[in-house]
């Protein structure tokens, strides 16, 4: 058994004391006169120290729960060294058959409160928010989480599909280390660079300004917990209990800003902090194949912050200075990517609709973040106006970069990081915008009216170039080939693709003598566009998607075990989420969103057992899901509203006038706020939403014709279940919030639903099944008048029938309105004052009553049947 130590995260944030003894702790007395890397030395000592003064830090053993108790094991135990006898004369084969029996029925016992403990872990996790926790909870369930065993790569130097922890760790280090190698030695030539941009004649403005502690809170607060730790093992959440000192008052405090502007000012780096664990990440494509995994590195978990606070400061100084181009909308602050899908739509369209042909390039670089060599891209950074501590930082933090390759809990050699930007590193991504930022210089692109032109789009490293006749293209190559030579990069044919918009000209295009493959559709930031910009093709994709994500998850939604607040919150962040990608896009359409609606609907059936018929907006309504035309035409609101306001090309796209009889994205969306609100103006995004909401809630509800629905607003049920957080406490009554929801939701088999189906004689149309009395069984006679359960009623609801309220005593009393009780029992009532602070207790008390008595009318329905 293999034992570990790791800090207890849970304990250092949410223990006020231990908090306060962190911080306060005399170790952090550092002595001023010590070097940089001696306080740091320091520091990651104090850290430990503390923890194991406070415990927290604890020992993870890598086993798996044990499955038997004590009492089993003696009595297998026994049951064997009984049996080694079975082969004498007058074995007692009576006696053995006892402890067999007695050892299966131990086993049962084991297992199933085995099973109640797991339970418990999951609902413990759920009540208390712990996400990380309680979605490995879920993977576990899903028997989806398995004991890490490292995959099987193959060994580019060997040639072989390589097995064992050792060897994959050995053949990743040796493929990193050659991914990160400078063959031409570009990458630390600064004499070289400077032959290919000159710095700046002026220098940015803030480039110089010092780190305060309000900037170490906000970086503090923006990280979040349960991050994987880089080679100091320390967790962000022992940093994160800063976050209550907020004037700078205590030692740990004080020291950690000391030591943080001590690193910038000087712009020295502790050696800890130039080595990085790498971790494969696996992307799509082939697992074996060592190019089909992105390299994640994890770094230092104070360097991270310091350094989230350098990229703050360079995207304020970019922001500032316009220094990104309006076409990059990558890791920029309120950019979406799904923005620049929609204004590619957009653009094409436009131009379709004028007859205009349209051509575009979609470029894919090959390992672009692992290819920017470092003085290039400070040469770069200098030529933009960068100077000063930001950039001396930064220099630095590259200029002895290393590395080693983690596989499970096995690391590999150091080597050499000689090259590219690190993937994790929270600066890499704006550092890689300003690297690729002058790509679209000189491009022609394509017109879009009022005189305005645009080159081509980026996100990040996803880039695509316009042109407007195949000639323009040929051009449009011949600068981005002389971009890529000069700029060491270099792009992945294979995966580069030219799509011909409103036209039928086919030529080739040629990057150094390989031609670019032309393609009827493309994948273009998760959204594949065909050249018809035909909206059918997206919908078909996310229902394929969305029938992927509802395969992985029934195993679980189903499982009546799992209290229903949780299955429904799955639905909510797995399978919504998936099924609603791009919406922005293509909503404000039931018609269109009906394929997806139908696999949201598939999984709400599947959660709450409901018949094929059951009212889809009842159930919605029950379980607090949206329906996806409201909200995929919400997605869409706001994109409409907030995009106008963007640092991008869709806003430029969207302020400039286009009249055309037939619609665009644009056009489309204006027309129908106009038809749906009636030329109500929007204000602000949230208002236009709000408004967008009712008004389509408001019609989806006029037009229901459902009885549910009906009694439900009689009843007061409200929107959902009382509350859910009873609803799993309570979950030993699982089974009685089941059939209490199907009630609710008008999906439950009533006695008279069953005779009137045929599945048992007619008569029971007119009486009850259980107490066989004249009066079909509806919901207000099985809860309240039923005589068969008399007995669990008066245990279930005794406390309300002898309450002191005089006016509780009316409501629960023999003679009180059918109507106006069986609404309260169902967890409605909300016109009734009184009712109000009781409303969990009674919900909880009506589960537990239908949690005892349903199985035994399944036996009286069974006997019905069979008959």
């Amino acid at each position: 058994v293999r034992k570990k130590i790791i800090f207890d995260r849970t304990r250092i944030t949410q223990n006020l004391e231990v908090m306060s003894k962190i911080m306060n702790n005399r170790r952090w007395e550092i002595s001023n006169d010590l070097s940089l890397a001696e306080k740091y030395k320091s520091c990651i000592k104090a850290i430990n120290d503390i923890s194991w003064e406070y415990h927290l830090k604890k020992e993870v053993k890598s086993k798996q729960n044990k499955c038997y108790s004590r009492r089993t094991k003696k009595l297998i135990e026994k049951r064997r060294q009984n049996y080694k006898g079975h082969k004498k004369p007058g074995f007692d084969w009576l006696s053995h058959e006892e402890l067999t029996d007695q050892a299966d029925k131990q086993k049962k016992r084991d297992r199933k409160e085995n099973k109640r403990k797991y339970l418990m872990r999951g609902i413990k996790s759920f009540l208390q928010n712990r996400s990380k926790i309680h979605w490995n909870w879920l993977k576990t369930i899903a028997r989806k989480r398995r004991p890490f065993v490292a995959k099987p790569v193959i060994d580019r130097d060997k040639n072989e599909l390589v097995f064992g922890t050792k060897e994959i760790g050995e053949a990743w280090r040796s493929h990193f280390e050659k991914l990160s190698k400078d063959d031409d030695g570009f990458s630390k030539d600064r004499e070289y660079w400077k032959t290919v941009i000159e710095p700046a004649a002026q220098t940015l403005k803030g480039c110089d300004d010092p780190i305060t502690w309000e900037e170490v809170l906000r970086a503090l607060e923006h990280s979040s917990k349960g991050k994987a730790t880089g080679t100091d093992g320390i967790p962000i959440e022992f940093y994160k209990v800063l976050q209550r000192d907020k004037n700078r008052e205590s030692p740990f405090g004080n020291f950690v800003f000391q030591l943080i502007t001590e690193i910038y000012a000087q712009a020295k780096v502790p050696e800890q902090w130039n080595e990085a664990m790498i971790v494969p990440v696996p992307k799509k494509g082939d697992l074996h194949n060592m190019d089909n995994y992105r390299g994640i590195s994890l770094i230092n978990t104070l360097c991270k912050e310091v350094v989230k606070i350098i990229t703050e400061k360079l995207n304020r100084i970019c922001t500032t200075n316009k220094i990104l181009r309006d076409e990059q909308a990558g890791f920029r602050k309120l950019e979406e990517c799904i923005a620049q899908t929609t204004c590619f739509y957009e653009i094409v369209k436009r131009r379709s609709l004028k007859g205009k042909p349209t051509m575009a390039l979609f470029l894919d670089f090959k390992k672009a973040y692992d290819k920017v060599p470092h003085e290039g891209l400070f040469a770069k950074l200098r030529g933009y106006g960068f100077s000063g501590r930001i950039l001396d930082f930064l220099i630095e933090l590259y200029r002895n970069p290393k590395a080693s390759v983690r596989i499970g809990d096995e690391r590999s050699d150091t080597f050499n990081y000689q090259m590219g930007v690190k993937q994790g590193c929270p600066a890499s991504p704006t550092l890689f915008n300003l690297y690729i930022n002058n790509i679209l210089e000189g491009i022609t692109g394509v017109g879009i009216g009022n005189g305005e032109q645009v080159p081509g789009l980026l996100f990040a490293d996803d880039a695509v170039v316009f042109a407007e006749s195949y000639d323009d293209m040929v051009h449009n190559m011949e600068i981005l080939e002389d971009w890529c030579d000069k700029w060491k990069m270099d792009l992945n044919i294979s995966k580069c693709g030219l799509m011909v918009f409103n036209s039928n000209e086919q030529r080739a295009i040629k990057y150094k003598n390989a031609n670019i493959p032309t393609v009827e559709r493309y994948r273009y930031l998760g959204i594949p566009i065909n050249r018809n910009l035909d909206l059918k093709t997206v919908i078909n994709d996310r229902k394929e998607k969305a029938q992927q994500a509802l395969m992985i998850i029934r195993p679980l939604i189903s499982r009546i075990e799992i209290p229903l607040p949780i299955r429904v919150t799955l639905i909510k962040s797995v399978l919504i989420p998936t099924a609603t990608f791009g919406s922005e896009l293509y909503g404000m359409s039931s018609q269109r969103t009906a394929p997806i609606q139908r696999v949201i609907d598939k999984a709400v059936r599947c959660a709450m057992a409901c018949p094929a018929n059951y009212c889809r907006l009842t159930a919605y309504e029950e379980i607090r899901i949206e329906c996806i035309d409201i909200r995929a035409a919400k997605a869409r609101t706001r994109a409409f509203i907030k995009w106008r306001n963007s640092r991008t090309t869709i806003s430029k796209v969207m302020k400039t006038d286009f009249k055309c009889p037939k619609t665009t994205w644009y056009t489309g969306t204006a027309r129908w706020i106009r038809r749906l609100l009636k030329n109500d103006t929007l204000n602000s995004t949230q208002e236009g939403v709000k408004k967008v909401e009712d008004a389509l809630t408001t019609g989806k509800y006029a037009r229901s014709k459902s009885k549910i629905r009906e009694k439900r607003r009689k009843l007061v049920f409200g929107s959902s279940i009382s509350n859910w957080k009873e609803t799993v406490k309570n979950y030993r009554v699982n089974r009685g919030w089941h059939v209490l929801t199907k009630i609710r939701t008008g999906t439950f088999m009533f006695g008279y639903r069953l005779a009137k189906y045929g599945r048992i004689s007619s008569e029971y149309k007119k009486k009850c099944i259980a107490c066989e009395k004249h009066g079909r069984e509806d919901g207000i006679h099985l809860l309240w008048h039923c005589s068969k359960w008399e007995k669990e009623r008066e245990e279930c609801y005794r406390g309300f029938n002898n309450s002191d309220d005089q006016k509780i005593r009316n409501l629960f009393d023999k003679n009180s309105q059918d109507e106006l009780l069986e609404g309260v029992l169902l967890g409605g009532g909300l016109n009734v004052d009184y009712i109000n602070n009781l409303r969990i207790s009674v919900t909880v008390a009506t589960a537990t009553y239908l949690e005892r008595i349903i199985g035994r009318r399944a036996e009286i329905i069974n006997n019905l049947v069979s008959t």
